[in-house]
């Protein structure tokens, strides 16, 4: 209440430059001379702008000016609680049905509508030698209420509206009754114990207490409630609950964690129905593939060093699975794919895309409604991330959800892995977990995950991080300047022109690969579409190369040899003279032992140096 020494209203110095109060200073003030309420200034959020507002309780006009002298108060707050003597039940759209079933009961004198729409504020008088706590949802989903050391905004005074106009009265028997069943209110804070005073609030350590909040966060996530409502609710069960109450930092850590958790449903999750053989008559579908042997609906990780050309490689293939063009394989009828480029810019995906359209033939126009490309560079990328070591996906996956399940996305691409995983790589269950999570976001159909991921700094390295990542997709793309399995010769160069695109793990194909040439700002492979390049073939077309270069060579007068360090040794005469593209030296010698083997070719004298010593080289039988 206010005390004798409250100043008159227009005594108050004005805020504003034209000698005119600011509205929420004059709404304020009218509130605590009407009701004589302890009102606080909130921002237009609905949150106190104060860091101890919890003690504000203005005595007079003069402390209620002190307390709206910030040009942030948007807003008009009211204490509730025993500082103010009232308490409100919060009835949110989602709880219509709720008021609605009891408004003949509730017998409630002063009734607010807010911004919300249909949105109401019950206001009651606290019951002497009562408590009541705020809650979020335990009345009925949507409605909370607001009590000891909360707040809410007195919403007549920033277009709300007047419903019931009287003094708050107690609330009906019925209602105190709900709100004791639920631990909404109790009788008395305190009780007495041979002559003393003892508190009934938990006396906790800080790891329950972290804990208790953080499950408390996690299932008012899981049930859609927004971070402004889980800071509400926070804040109150912490001062209410716990003796000593965790210090507001770490409150605001775990709420602000709590923001980038997925926003869930409050329906409960379909379970999983085991398999109706009785429903499996014939034979079985056959298997789906959108590029023969490479690409099928189950999730795919293509991995390569940095720069090795993985962004550049998945925009040809994904606007040829968009446009029905042949790359790689013989593509399938038009798909929809959707890209993430967390590392790239609109004009760089546009100089990407620009080569590309040019080798196939297409328009920008063509690829409207088929080839979705959303460059992310610089926004938060986080799809999943960690609370207390705990994978929790984000809240943007939710709109990846959306864009995918909007536009139909046979195949989505995430560019990459660093960005968008923002758990331990190198946990086998943050991996799964991630995996099955962006592969579960669409289950009505087929579906194709692809996640963009780099190697490890060790030698040899196929892709970073637990084995999980392999063990989780069904398929592993390698892009590097050289076959994984190719071991370089001291001082042999690497085109910078070329990459090789490796199948490294295929559960339902071989093994294979491909070489494609950068020309023109686009990759083009150098393979003919449909051959199968597996291990068997690759060595006779090495042994090929061989014999048709043997009498090639010996034209040119060069007499090729076995002899590693010869100038002539033929392997390395075979690259030189550009006769075997498609292979290393190491292939070519591997290539060159075994037609030595089978008698194929074979070492013979075939002359004399200067010092009549004989000299050997290689023949064909």
């Amino acid at each position: 209440m206010r005390d004798s020494t409250a100043t008159d209203l227009h005594a108050v110095k004005p805020t504003l430059q034209d000698g005119s109060l600011r509205p929420v200073l004059i709404s304020a003030l009218r509130i605590f001379e009407e009701h004589g309420l302890p009102v606080i200034p909130c921002n237009g959020s609905k949150q106190p702008i104060l860091k101890d507002w919890t003690n504000a309780n203005p005595r007079n006009d003069g402390d209620v000016k002190m307390l709206f002298a910030s040009g942030a108060a948007e807003l008009v707050g009211v204490r509730t609680g025993a500082v103010s003597g009232i308490f409100a039940v919060d009835v949110d759209p989602e709880g219509g049905n709720w008021f609605a079933e009891n408004i003949a009961r509730l017998e409630c004198k002063r009734i607010h509508t807010t911004r919300r729409e249909c949105g109401r504020h019950l206001l009651y008088k606290i019951p002497p030698g009562w408590r009541v706590k705020n809650s979020v949802g335990k009345l009925a989903p949507g409605v909370d209420t607001r009590g000891e050391g909360g707040q809410l905004i007195w919403w007549p005074e920033h277009g709300g509206r007047v419903v019931e106009d009287d003094v708050p009265g107690l609330p009906p028997q019925w209602l105190l009754d709900e709100l004791v069943r639920f631990w909404i209110a109790e009788r008395v804070d305190t009780e007495r114990v041979n002559g003393h005073t003892h508190s009934t609030r938990q006396e906790e350590g800080s790891g329950n207490r972290n804990n208790t909040l953080t499950k408390m966060a996690g299932s008012m996530r899981r049930l859609g409630f927004c971070t402004a409502a889980i800071s509400d609710a926070l804040h109150q069960e912490n001062t209410q609950r716990f003796e000593p109450p965790l210090p507001g930092r770490e409150v605001d850590a775990i709420i602000a964690q709590a923001d980038k958790w997925e926003r869930g449903s409050t329906s409960a999750p379909t379970p999983c129905a085991a398999i109706d053989w009785d429903k499996l008559v014939g034979d079985p579908p056959p298997r789906t593939w959108w590029i023969k042997d490479w690409l099928g609906p189950s999730p795919t990780l293509t991995s390569g060093a940095g720069g090795t050309g993985k962004t550049r490689l998945w925009q040809a293939v994904g606007t040829a699975l968009a446009t029905g063009q042949r790359y790689l394989e013989a593509s399938v009828s038009p798909l929809r794919v959707l890209m993430w480029l967390s590392e790239d810019t609109e004009d760089e995906v546009w100089r990407t895309q620009a080569p590309i359209n040019a080798h196939f033939g297409l328009t920008m126009e063509d690829l409207k409604d088929r080839l979705h490309i959303v460059p992310r560079q610089g926004q938060d990328n986080a799809l999943l991330d960690l609370t207390h070591g705990k994978p929790t996906f984000t809240p943007l996956l939710n709109e990846l959800r959306q864009q995918i399940n909007d536009r139909k996305i046979d195949v989505l691409v995430l560019d990459n892995l660093g960005q968008f995983f923002g758990g331990n790589e190198n946990d086998r269950h943050q991996a799964t977990f991630f995996v099955n999570g962006i592969a579960g976001l669409v289950r009505d159909r087929p579906f194709a995950p692809v996640l963009l991921g780099h190697v490890a700094r060790s030698p040899g390295s196929e892709f970073s991080g637990s084995a999980a990542w392999e063990n989780a997709v069904r398929m592993r793309w390698y892009v590097g300047p050289t076959l994984p399995d190719q071991k370089l010769d001291d001082g042999e160069p690497v085109d910078s022109n070329v990459i090789y695109l490796a199948r490294r793990k295929a559960n339902y194909a071989a093994k294979d690969w491909r070489r494609l040439r950068f020309c023109n700002g686009l990759l083009i492979p150098d393979e003919p579409e449909g051959l199968r390049l597996d291990q068997a073939a690759r060595n006779d077309t090495a042994e090929r190369i061989l014999l048709d270069a043997m009498p090639r060579l010996l034209a040119a007068g060069i007499q090729p040899t076995d002899g590693r360090t010869s100038n002539d040794y033929l392997p390395a005469q075979t690259v030189a003279k550009g006769y075997a593209p498609r292979h290393s030296k190491k292939d070519l010698a591997a290539a060159m032992h075994r037609l030595m083997g089978n008698g194929r070719l074979r070492r013979e004298v075939v002359g004399k140096y200067a010092n009549r010593s004989p000299r050997y080289g290689l023949v064909l039988s």
